[in-house]
């Protein structure tokens, strides 16, 4: 992996890595709001916010030559946030959606 994103292709990892990764945080999102009533435009802005986010880290793992534990940074980063950040844009998203509508 980390001799083909230092490759000449690295063009080509990055499209893939950025495809891969949105594919995952739409199966993510559309899973955790697919019993809430959430805008389009919302849901697209999660979606690319997080893989901004997901293909970042994966980055930066790949730019320190893949020297650390990603998958042990990841956990961790879930236990620090728990996912109060992303539950909380979903709700914000939901609550102003019904606002809007007059629900």
């Amino acid at each position: 992996m980390l001799h083909i994103y230092r490759s000449i292709q690295r063009k080509v990892f990055l499209r893939e890595l950025e495809r891969m990764v949105y594919y995952v945080i739409t199966q993510y999102i559309n899973t955790v709001t697919k019993n809430l009533v959430i805008s389009d435009e919302d849901k697209t802005l999660l979606i690319r916010f997080y893989k901004c986010v997901l293909v970042g880290v994966i980055l930066d793992w790949l730019d320190a030559g893949m020297n650390y534990d990603l998958l042990s940074g990841a956990i961790r980063i879930h236990e620090l946030f728990d996912d109060v950040s992303g539950q909380k844009a979903i709700l914000r998203a939901t609550e102003e959606l019904k606002k809007t509508s007059g629900s």
